[in-house]
Protein backbone atom coordinates (compact mmCIF):
# COMPACT_ATOMS: atom_id res chain seq x y z
CA UNK A 1 0.00 0.00 0.00
CA UNK A 2 1.45 3.23 -1.00
CA UNK A 3 0.02 5.96 1.90
CA UNK A 4 2.45 9.23 -0.04
CA UNK A 5 4.29 9.03 3.66
CA UNK A 6 7.74 8.44 2.27
CA UNK A 7 9.73 11.55 3.67
CA UNK A 8 7.10 12.30 6.26
CA UNK A 9 7.99 12.16 9.82
CA UNK A 10 6.08 10.40 12.55
CA UNK A 11 5.94 9.83 16.37
CA UNK A 12 4.86 6.60 17.88
CA UNK A 13 4.18 6.19 21.43
CA UNK A 14 4.68 2.36 23.07
CA UNK A 15 6.96 1.76 19.70
CA UNK A 16 8.74 -0.73 20.95
CA UNK A 17 6.33 -3.55 21.38
CA UNK A 18 2.82 -4.45 20.63
CA UNK A 19 0.23 -2.21 18.56
CA UNK A 20 2.97 0.51 18.77
CA UNK A 21 5.99 -1.30 17.13
CA UNK A 22 3.11 -2.53 14.61
CA UNK A 23 2.19 0.98 13.75
CA UNK A 24 5.91 2.13 13.63
CA UNK A 25 7.02 -0.99 11.14
CA UNK A 26 3.96 0.10 9.25
CA UNK A 27 5.13 3.26 8.82
CA UNK A 28 8.61 2.95 8.38
CA UNK A 29 7.84 0.08 5.42
CA UNK A 30 6.05 3.38 3.96
CA UNK A 31 9.41 5.41 4.13
CA UNK A 32 8.24 7.42 7.05
CA UNK A 33 10.79 9.02 9.23
CA UNK A 34 9.95 8.28 12.34
CA UNK A 35 10.32 9.62 16.32
CA UNK A 36 9.53 6.57 18.50
CA UNK A 37 9.46 6.34 22.70
CA UNK A 38 8.93 3.74 25.37
CA UNK A 39 10.15 3.41 28.57
CA UNK A 40 12.25 -0.04 28.07
CA UNK A 41 15.78 1.25 26.65
CA UNK A 42 16.86 -2.19 25.66
CA UNK A 43 13.70 -2.64 23.84
CA UNK A 44 13.06 0.47 22.67
CA UNK A 45 17.06 0.60 20.93
CA UNK A 46 16.44 -2.84 19.24
CA UNK A 47 13.36 -2.02 17.52
CA UNK A 48 14.61 1.41 16.75
CA UNK A 49 17.76 -0.49 14.94
CA UNK A 50 15.14 -2.97 13.34
CA UNK A 51 13.24 0.18 11.91
CA UNK A 52 16.51 1.75 10.39
CA UNK A 53 16.95 -1.45 8.23
CA UNK A 54 13.87 0.29 6.23
CA UNK A 55 16.34 3.34 4.70
CA UNK A 56 14.21 5.65 7.07
CA UNK A 57 15.52 7.85 10.03
CA UNK A 58 14.88 6.61 13.79
CA UNK A 59 15.28 8.54 16.70
CA UNK A 60 14.42 6.45 19.64
CA UNK A 61 13.95 8.16 23.18
CA UNK A 62 13.53 6.15 26.40
CA UNK A 63 10.64 8.01 27.88
CA UNK A 64 7.82 7.95 30.51
CA UNK A 65 5.01 10.34 29.06
CA UNK A 66 2.78 10.01 32.07
CA UNK A 67 5.17 12.98 33.02
CA UNK A 68 4.27 16.07 30.97
CA UNK A 69 7.71 17.68 30.61
CA UNK A 70 9.25 14.31 29.54
CA UNK A 71 7.06 14.58 26.92
CA UNK A 72 7.82 18.08 25.67
CA UNK A 73 11.42 17.35 25.95
CA UNK A 74 10.95 14.13 23.57
CA UNK A 75 8.69 16.37 21.22
CA UNK A 76 11.99 18.56 21.71
CA UNK A 77 14.34 16.38 20.67
CA UNK A 78 12.95 15.15 17.58
CA UNK A 79 12.45 18.38 15.82
CA UNK A 80 16.25 18.71 17.12
CA UNK A 81 17.11 15.58 15.20
CA UNK A 82 14.93 16.50 12.54
CA UNK A 83 16.58 20.35 11.86
CA UNK A 84 19.66 18.73 11.72
CA UNK A 85 19.17 16.84 8.63
CA UNK A 86 17.44 19.72 6.91
CA UNK A 87 19.64 21.57 4.39
CA UNK A 88 18.67 25.26 3.98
Amino acid sequence: MNLNLEGKVAIVTGGSKGIGKGIAESLAEEGCNLSICARHQEELQKTGSQLENHGVDVLAVPADLTRKIIFRRWLTARWMHLERSIYW
